[in-house]
């Protein structure tokens, strides 16, 4: 479901800030901050609707690394590299799926390049309300 959301929400925000030429339209580039199993999924949707992938991640485990169009073995933290790099690859958007570390990370690289973010204080919120609902489940499960 949720990756479902992000892929129209990246439809979005591409379509809105294509720019058309004639019949041509620019090919819309994405920034997506992981690439285990699970980010996979979001780099191989992105290609299917004809997004230009660059994908930040550790080397080790990053799946992603074979697919997407462009790889960057750089830590999901190093946000000031990824902003450097993301200033030279000029973006139309930046996502990230299953990762409450890598919100601080795109909520930088989304204000620094004037996108659309959740802005500083969602960097601090999100991880916190994921990790009480995380133990909340935890808890109930071992009373169980």
């Amino acid at each position: 479901m949720w990756n479902g959301l992000w892929i129209e929400y990246i439809n979005f925000i591409i379509r809105s800030d294509a720019i058309e030429a004639g019949n041509a339209v620019k090919r819309g580039k994405i920034v997506i901050i992981g690439a285990n199993d699970f980010q996979n999924q979001l780099i191989l949707k992105a290609k299917a609707r004809g997004l230009e992938t660059h994908v930040f991640a550790w080397e080790d485990g990053a799946v992603g690394k074979y697919t997407a169009d462009y790889f960057y073995p750089i830590s999901i933290v190093k946000k000031e590299q990824i902003l450097e790099i993301c200033r030279m690859i000029e973006p139309d958007g930046i996502v990230l799926i299953a990762s409450d570390l890598a919100v601080i990370t795109v909520n930088y690289i989304a204000e620094k390049l004037n996108m659309v973010g959740n802005g500083k204080i969602w960097s601090l919120i999100l991880p916190v309300v994921g990790s009480l609902h995380f133990k909340k489940y935890a808890k109930e499960k071992r009373q169980k």
